[in-house]
């Protein structure tokens, strides 16, 4: 059983949006219709399904109805996007549990078509041979396979903006169309910007609320802002002179909230703080999900009342309570994100958190050699793996992990790891785990985008063949007889790369005291390992006539080619001739012109592009 769709080119259907459709099923059907038209070659119409047929000739076509076929329904908004593809007698119709998950299904159904998603359609991978990749087949028919159910394994599936250093007007709003088209359903911005790189309200949501929330509502996804910012609600600069006692008390003295969280045991400094909360999102209707985060690491307030509520966990548990209260009294329907990190991952026993808060449980400071839950890693183990299993046992409310799989910390390093990826996705699943975070960074896609696409794979079936997913992925990039060869390669780069970055200052080999963390002989191996990579890039770089392949080839060269000489570095480091001869190769990996770096390193953070180097020029040391 078959729907044909076109034949010689020739349309054989039309496209119909349901009744009583919204804005995402009517995009949906014009997504359906262009990716048709690429497709096949022909022109395929859309009508209303009340509208009469604009030709005669039309009359007998089929339709593909793009969602309800019924005048009254009741969906689901924002819980569940499965979405069913079904046969009828007068054709096919494609219809969700709500309007995204109808837009949905016919990206899911058009991707089974032929089209592949690869990437957001950022400029500079228009040099590299597109963002999107179309199979062309002018007898087009949906498949028996594509009839039926389908459900993703991970209910929020979020893309998140958070210190950003490289998002602007446009690339923002072409990784909202892709983050659509591989079906993720939130974009995740801070309320301020988190300040760790040289601007520091880049990602604000006030800077960019008008533009991409039309973007965002088209297609159904949903909005979270807020992130790391008790500060915002009671900033010191408004209220520390008149009231310190609203402040943490650090060794006897109280401080402004850069330096500790606010006093949270006193009633005046909670009241006011939660006043400001609720009139920042009053202010914002069109946020749907307010993570209420503490500052970023900064300790809590020592004061003996504060002490007496119990753990850094209790308290953030108080002040998550004060705000749900608020919001239910005030008949504000958004959904209130909590934080498990750092001060805060072990579960609140003395103060319960009502299952309507959805909680994010970060291992910032994990170990990516080993999966979170190997009782091999001591870190990944007690430190979370542990924890988590208790919010999960101790705790009915949804349980997302923010994963930092795209880590800062990597400094654009291409620490791929899309088999880690989908190995911890089955976990997660079998957990009962709602959905995974993690960044999403323009500037440094390139050397992240098989983990980005696994990503997106993953999150709707958690049980994903990897090995299966980089080949389709990999034949794509070079071609299907140079496939294995990339394959290999990033097998490679993730093997020799993952385990090296743990913990908050063993992220990378050479220390603070400038000794390196692991032995110089298997840094020499390691260096070697990555070397063969390149050669292997090198080699598909002359073989592959897949279009723009080999530049593409050349940007990935150039974030594994800067990494060797990174690591040459370390390994010379005590040595002093042979470390300047390695620093000026450093250098000089990091000279050509800005266009051969897109894609692979951030500009924007600090020491890069300004000082040509990651050391300090003139000491040469770790800028940590």
């Amino acid at each position: 059983m078959t729907f044909e769709i076109a034949k010689n080119g020739i349309p054989k259907c039309e496209i119909v949006i349901g009744k009583n459709s919204e804005l995402p099923e009517r995009f949906a059907a014009l997504e359906l219709q262009k990716y048709l038209e690429r497709i096949t070659g022909g022109q395929f119409s859309v009508r209303g399904a009340r509208e009469k047929r604009k030709s005669t000739s039309n009359r007998k076509l089929p339709s593909i109805v793009i969602g309800s076929t019924s005048d009254s329904r009741s969906r689901k908004r924002n819980e569940d996007d499965s979405f069913s593809i079904t046969k009828v007698r007068e054709g096919l119709v494609i219809s969700g549990n709500s309007p995204r998950a109808t837009l949905f299904g016919v990206y899911w159904l058009i991707q089974k078509l032929g089209v592949s998603f690869l990437v957001p359609e950022f400029d500079y991978y228009q040099c590299l041979g597109g963002a999107e990749f179309v199979t062309v087949n002018r007898n087009l028919k949906v498949p028996e396979t594509c009839f039926g159910t389908h459900t993703p394994a991970f209910a929020w599936r979020p893309k998140d903006i958070g210190e950003g250093a490289s998002h602007t007007k446009s690339n923002i709003l072409q990784l909202i169309d892709w983050i659509a088209k591989m079906s993720h359903n939130i974009l995740r911005c801070p309320a301020q910007g988190q300040g760790s790189h040289s601007n520091p309200h880049r990602t604000s949501w006030d800077k960019w609320r008008d533009l991409v929330t039309p973007e965002l509502r088209k297609r159904g996804i949903l909005i979270q802002v807020g992130q790391h910012g008790y500060q915002n609600y009671l900033p010191s600069d408004e209220y520390f002179q008149d009231h310190p006692e609203w402040f943490g008390k650090l060794n006897g003295k109280r401080v402004p909230m850069s330096g500790s969280v606010f006093c949270t045991s006193n009633s005046s400094a909670l009241q006011e703080f939660t006043k400001n909360v609720i009139g920042y999102i009053k202010a914002r209707p069109e946020i749907d999900i307010f993570d209420l985060w503490p500052p970023d690491s900064v300790p809590w307030c020592d004061c003996s009342n504060c002490v007496a509520l119990g753990s850094e966990s209790e308290r953030h548990a108080i002040v998550v309570e004060a705000i749900r209260s608020a919001l239910k009294k005030e008949k504000l329907r958004v959904k209130l994100g909590i934080l498990a990190y750092v001060h805060c991952t072990e579960f609140p026993e003395r103060t319960p958190i009502s299952p309507e808060v959805r909680l994010d449980f970060c291992p910032i400071y994990r170990d990516y050699k080993f999966e979170l839950n190997d009782v091999v890693s001591d870190i990944n183990r007690a430190e979370y793996w542990d924890k988590l299993l208790r919010w999960r046992d101790g705790w009915t409310g949804e349980i997302v992990i923010y994963e930092y799989y795209m880590k800062y910390r990597f400094r654009s390093f291409p620490i791929v790891m899309p088999r880690l990826i989908a190995e911890e996705h089955s976990t997660y699943e079998k957990l009962g785990i709602r959905g995974l975070s993690n960044y999403s960074e323009p500037d440094t896609w390139i050397a992240y985008e098989i983990s980005h696409y696994i990503l997106a794979i993953c999150g709707w079936n958690g049980t994903v063949n990897s090995d299966k997913e980089v080949h389709h992925w990999a034949s794509i990039r070079v071609g299907e007889n140079l496939s294995g060869r990339l394959d290999e390669a990033i097998k490679l780069i993730e093997s020799n790369l993952r385990g090296l970055y743990s913990g908050h200052f063993g992220f990378h080999p050479l220390c603070a005291t400038g000794q390196l963390a692991i032995a110089k002989s298997e840094m020499r191996d390691r260096v070697n390992a990555l070397k063969r990579a390149l050669a292997i890039l090198d080699e598909i770089a002359k073989s592959t006539s897949a279009p723009g392949s080999k530049a593409w080839i050349e940007h990935l060269k150039q974030a594994l080619y800067y990494t060797v000489c990174d690591f040459e570095v370390q390994i010379a480091w005590d040595q002093n001739d042979s470390r300047q001869i390695a620093v000026e190769k450093y250098r000089k990996s990091l000279a050509g012109p800005q266009e051969e770096f897109d894609g692979v390193i951030h500009y924007a953070e600090a020491g890069r592009r300004e000082l040509g180097t990651h050391y300090d020029s003139d000491e040469l040391k770790p800028h940590w």
